[in-house]
């Protein structure tokens, strides 16, 4: 389940990065921009459907 969240997290933030112009950056305190993603195991995912839940975004580099 956690390996689930991490990887839908990473796909949403790469999403957004490429949707978004870089003028329209999120700043801190900010309320998200709706994300709707398919993860890897075919299952939808979208910030709007976890309102008010907890959602963390990691990010983990691999060299």
């Amino acid at each position: 389940m956690f390996k689930k969240m991490i990887i839908v997290a990473v796909l949403a933030v790469l999403i957004i990065a490429l949707i978004l112009p870089a003028d329209a950056a999120v700043m801190v305190g900010d309320v998200a921009p709706e994300i709707s993603l398919i993860d890897h195991l075919g299952n939808n995912f979208s910030l709007t459907a976890n309102r008010g839940k907890t959602v963390i975004l990691f990010f983990l580099g691999y060299n």
